[in-house]
Formats: structure tokens, C-alpha cells, sequence
């Protein structure tokens, strides 16, 4: 399920952008002891990392990063859940009758 959180929370971070002066979507801040994005570069990461993390999230939000083997892996993460969904929901519907 984290996985699937990961992928909402970019998704809004895209699509709502966190600062309005930057053309480059940027994680928004997650909530203390969730597990780093997958969308992440590794460089930042690590970068970020070594900054005062009193400063990190105001001074250098990390930018959202998807290559295609993070892309692969998400869309083959969201087909899963899907499957089990669909078949939890069958057998919840054919139980009922």
C-alpha cells in the first residue's frame, strides 16, 4: 500500500504544484517516518540527506522523478491491486446471492 500512496502523493505534488514561481513538479511534504518517494533521483536524494532537515523542506523541495523502470514498476504495482480488488469485490457480490 505504500506504493500506492507514493504514487497518489506525486500525483497531487504534480498536479499541485508547491511552489508557483517553478516550472518542475516537486514532492510536497509527507508526513514524519513515511517511506521516501520511488520518485526520487538518487543524486537529490542523497544531497538533500546531508542539509539541515530544518532547512530541506522550504530551501530545495525534492523535484519528482520517473524513469522507466519506476514507471514500470508502479503501473505493474497499481495492475495487482486492481486484480485483487476485482476479485474481492466478485467474491463479496457472489456471496450475497
Amino acid at each position: 500500500m505504500d506504493v500506492l500512496e507514493d504514487i497518489v502523493l506525486t500525483r497531487n505534488s504534480i498536479q499541485h504544484e508547491v511552489e508557483l514561481t517553478s516550472m518542475r513538479p516537486r514532492h510536497a511534504d509527507r508526513k514524519p517516518g513515511a517511506a521516501p518517494s520511488v520518485f526520487l533521483d538518487a543524486s537529490e536524494v542523497e544531497l538533500l540527506h546531508g542539509m539541515d532537515q530544518s532547512t530541506t523542506t522550504w530551501l530545495a523541495p525534492p523535484t519528482v522523478h520517473v524513469n522507466q523502470e519506476t514507471l514500470e514498476s508502479s503501473i505493474d504495482t497499481v495492475e495487482r491491486f486492481v486484480g485483487w480488488l476485482d476479485a474481492a469485490i466478485e467474491t463479496k457480490l457472489h456471496r450475497r446471492e
